[in-house]
């Protein structure tokens, strides 16, 4: 179809969701809809970004993928606030999000029109199909929508890290990477858990380089478990073990075991990189965790756990002091970018970043990495960074809205208005008794300076006031 021409849906993704939405945009044209998804509708010779606006100016309703990690990319928010301008533009539109299990503090979970595709069974998947089809064909809420029989169930989406997009290491990053191998030690059976993505993607692919260099590509496992918050403990596993051993059908915590225990039998130094943990089912993600710790019981020399952030896997670490399941692992804060990191990840692009500037960016964004990103991409060539602007924009942040507004529904808002009103929150702690302070410092909103909590920047403060009313 020619650019053009009318469409009735409009795709937006992220690179690393190709194969899942594929086939989402082929069982959609099985249903008579007309598509538009850059994959299948590139026209060689023209601009892949004119022609996106071009189709979105001429679909009738839009499809926003938000998986887990989209979540923390300036690009989910391009796209979010692209469909909101069309929405604005023309009321007869509509952008419908797809999300794959908990984004509760996340902007695309508040239309009611979204659907959850978190679970990758048959009859799941048939389901969540047919609610977005009745909503593309704007039908009553709840009306019976039969989905086509031949429909393409799509496998579990695993993310895969080469296929995300990533920037520089920072210089922080690469001491860390160079720590974190002294921990784990050479030539033994090691581990490392790593959070959900915050914008830790390039140390993790970091990680997992050098991971290949020292112990072999085919003794280095990248592991993600199934995203969908209520998975059961026989689809956690099943998932994980399927991804060391595939077509094995094992799908318990023992069977998890006895893989890794296997591998080590044979003399093999594996090393296995764990991501998007905290994504997954508490009830998997413990069940792992005292899986961990009996091989760790039973080869206390040789198997090391490492753990990289995430308010959840530290909760493994902390909570119950020694009875804790993974009170032996080693944890591990990854550094915040600093001003020669913002110039490097500019690049040398016609009218460089300058020092001043890189350090007022830094300053106004309190160093989160995607709103960094975002103000790099404001800037003009041979033009002084317009802080004012940068400022007014950033501010309309809709993640960091939407993660203090989700606070505004709890019973810890009274609180959250309180807090607001300080600099000072209290001496830092990678645990720190208060929940509140974990879940405010672990979603982003407060940062350690010099051993205390603080609000990651004035503009994060100031975004919290607005939505909390204070």
């Amino acid at each position: 179809m020619a650019i053009g021409d009318k469409f009735d849906v409009f795709i937006s993704h992220n690179n690393e969701d190709k194969r899942w939405v594929i086939a989402l945009a082929n069982n959609l044209q099985q249903c008579g809809l007309a598509v538009w998804l850059d994959l299948l509708e590139q026209i060689p010779g023209s601009s892949i970004d004119l022609q996106r606006q071009d189709a979105l100016a001429t679909s009738r309703r839009g499809v926003l993928l938000a998986t887990p990690q989209s979540l923390e990319s300036d690009w989910l928010q391009e796209q979010y606030e692209a469909m909101r301008a069309r929405q604005q533009a023309d009321p007869d539109f509509r952008f419908i999000p797809l999300f794959f299990g908990a984004t509760a503090k996340s902007p695309w979970i508040e239309s009611p029109l979204g659907v959850d595709f978190s679970r990758p069974e048959p009859a799941a998947y048939r389901a969540a199909f047919s609610r977005l089809l009745g909503v593309l064909r704007k039908q009553p809420s709840g009306s019976p929508v039969e989905a086509p029989a031949n429909l393409e169930i799509p496998k579990p989406h695993i993310p895969h890290l080469h296929d995300m997009a990533s920037r520089p290491l920072t210089q922080g990053e690469e001491v860390c990477l160079d720590s974190i191998f002294e921990i784990l030690g050479d030539n033994r059976p090691v581990m490392m858990l790593a959070p959900a993505d915050h914008d830790k993607t390039p140390i993790q692919r970091a990680v997992l380089a050098e991971a290949h260099r020292r112990f072999g590509v085919g003794n280095t496992f990248h592991l993600v478990p199934p995203g969908h918050a209520e998975a059961s403990k026989g689809e956690y596993f099943s998932h994980l073990c399927d991804q060391i051993a595939k077509g094995k059908n094992l799908n318990k915590a023992s069977d998890f075991e006895s893989l890794l225990e296997d591998l080590i039998a044979r003399g093999k130094s594996i090393f296995l990189l764990m991501t998007r943990i905290e994504d997954g089912s508490a009830e998997g993600r413990r069940a792992l965790s005292h899986a961990l710790r009996n091989l760790s019981e039973r080869y206390y020399d040789w198997l090391k756990v490492v753990l990289c952030g995430g308010e959840h896997l530290l909760e493994l670490r902390y909570k119950e002091g020694g009875l804790s399941p993974l009170r032996k692992a080693e944890p591990v804060v990854l550094p915040e970018p600093m001003a020669d990191d913002i110039q490097k990840w500019h690049g040398n692009e016609t009218g460089g970043l300058m020092e001043e500037e890189a350090s007022t960016l830094l300053r106004l964004t309190g160093g989160n990495a995607r709103l960094i990103q975002q103000g790099l991409k404001m800037r003009v060539p041979f033009t002084p960074l317009n802080e004012t602007a940068l400022a007014g924009k950033l501010g309309q942040d809709a993640i960091l809205r939407a993660r203090f507004a989700a606070y505004r529904e709890t019973a810890d808002a009274e609180r959250v208005a309180s807090l607001l009103r300080r600099e000072d929150l209290g001496h830092y702690e990678i645990w720190p008794i208060q929940a509140l302070l974990r879940h405010l410092y672990w979603d982003g909103l407060l940062a350690e300076r010099q051993g205390r909590f603080r609000w990651r920047c004035e503009l994060v403060r100031q975004i919290g006031r607005e939505v909390m009313g204070v």
